[in-house]
């Protein structure tokens, strides 16, 4: 992965080096890690928020 292509971002160091091993295991570039991790996280936020803040059990597990 290019970081020097990179404009504005600011991402530490021991991050990207995680980033890095997770590719070199899974076969994928850093660019994809990173990428699935904040649309995971978006996912997992989503649901979060969605059992935490509706009163309705039914939403709890339902997916989103």
């Amino acid at each position: 992965m290019d970081t020097t292509k990179w404009k504005s971002v600011a991402i530490r160091k021991e991050i990207v080096e995680l980033a890095a091993e997770i590719g070199a295991k899974t076969e994928r570039p850093v660019s994809n890690v990173f990428a699935y991790a904040v649309k995971r996280l978006n996912e997992d936020l989503k649901k979060y928020e969605a059992s935490e803040f509706n009163e309705s059990p039914n939403l709890k597990n339902e997916k989103i």
